[in-house]
């Protein structure tokens, strides 16, 4: 996940915090729905419109409309974030591109710059005027973001960014590694004003966006 992707899917996530509801992805990952957990992320799918690959059958339902990143979203060669998949490129709120499919596993099949990817269906909208919150800008060493203290094993939903400091937009918040599905780390804070959560990862204190994170079964 690159950093302006994480930053613009951030920016998504105050505002799902401030309404009660779920994320990312989204951004990554950022909506006004539940996080719709894609349900391809075994290495190799087969798609209805030819796409290579062994395991998870997808069908897309056609369609026709223009969407946006709610926040910013990865395109991807194939519907699924196993090994195999690739990411293209990558969409941000403002961006457009043509869906011209729809999956109920979770994923969106669009055109983008002569292009056919797929994107996580959570993460896009139809509605072209939306825009992100305002940024919550962290400040000498991010000390304006409070924790409660807790004690909780989490994995990322996808994958999420652990960094210095908790903020996107704090030069010093540099991005120290990356989570992915199925890794674990231990939330020692949660600060559930601005979304930010405080993990302890191979012994070291880092922070990262709290809905991009879910309870390690």
């Amino acid at each position: 996940m690159t950093e302006e992707a994480e930053r613009q899917q951030y920016e998504e996530v105050q505002k799902e915090e401030n309404s009660g509801q779920d994320e990312i992805e989204k951004h990554p990952d950022g909506e006004g729905q539940n996080f719709v957990e894609p349900q391809a992320e075994d290495a190799g799918v087969e798609v209805d419109n030819g796409v290579a690959g062994s395991g998870v059958s997808m069908s897309f339902a056609d369609v026709e409309e223009t969407v946006t990143a709610k926040e910013a979203v990865n395109l991807r060669d194939i519907p699924s974030q196993g090994e195999d998949s690739m990411v293209l490129a990558t969409l941000i709120n403002g961006d457009t591109a043509m869906r011209t499919g729809v999956s109920e596993s979770g994923w969106s099949r669009v055109e983008y710059g002569g292009g056919t990817y797929y994107a996580v269906s959570s993460y896009l909208t139809t509605d072209l005027s939306y825009t992100a919150p305002g940024k919550v800008e962290g400040t000498g060493d991010g000390l304006k973001t409070k924790f409660k203290n807790c004690s909780d094993v989490m994995t990322a939903k996808i994958e999420v960014n652990l960094r210095a400091l908790p903020s996107v937009t704090n030069p010093d918040a540099t991005v120290i590694a990356t989570l992915h599905n199925g890794e674990t780390v231990t939330r020692t804070g949660i600060n559930e004003e601005y979304g930010w959560s405080r993990v302890d990862y191979n012994g070291q204190t880092l922070y990262c966006i709290s809905s991009y994170l879910t309870p390690a079964q």
